[in-house]
């Protein structure tokens, strides 16, 4: 019996749900939220997970940094021309409640 006067720490084992609810939010962002960075969805995946999983109480997420140039190839298409620079390391957020 959890005597502590912080969360039971057993309310973290939910059996994969928290995954499949987790799944479920970064796929809503990716593809319902228009970005200009992935700075701004990785802050949009935190607050949202933080905001509707309350057995969460930390997010750690980390994305690569990579960019590739881009050219226009016939018309108004665009493709990858060339990934000349190596990328640059990770971007990370950590939030907590």
């Amino acid at each position: 019996m959890w005597s502590g006067n912080s969360v039971d720490p057993l309310s973290g084992l939910t059996e994969g749900a928290v995954t499949v609810r987790v799944r479920k939010i970064v796929h809503e962002v990716f593809h319902g939220f228009t970005s200009g960075s992935i700075q701004q969805v990785i802050y949009q995946l935190g607050t949202k997970m933080l905001a509707e999983i309350p057995e969460l109480s930390e997010v750690n997420l980390e994305a690569n940094n990579r960019t590739w140039d881009m050219v226009a190839e016939a018309g108004e298409h665009l493709g990858v021309f060339t990934d000349p620079r190596p990328p640059y390391g990770c971007l990370g957020l950590t939030l907590r409640r």
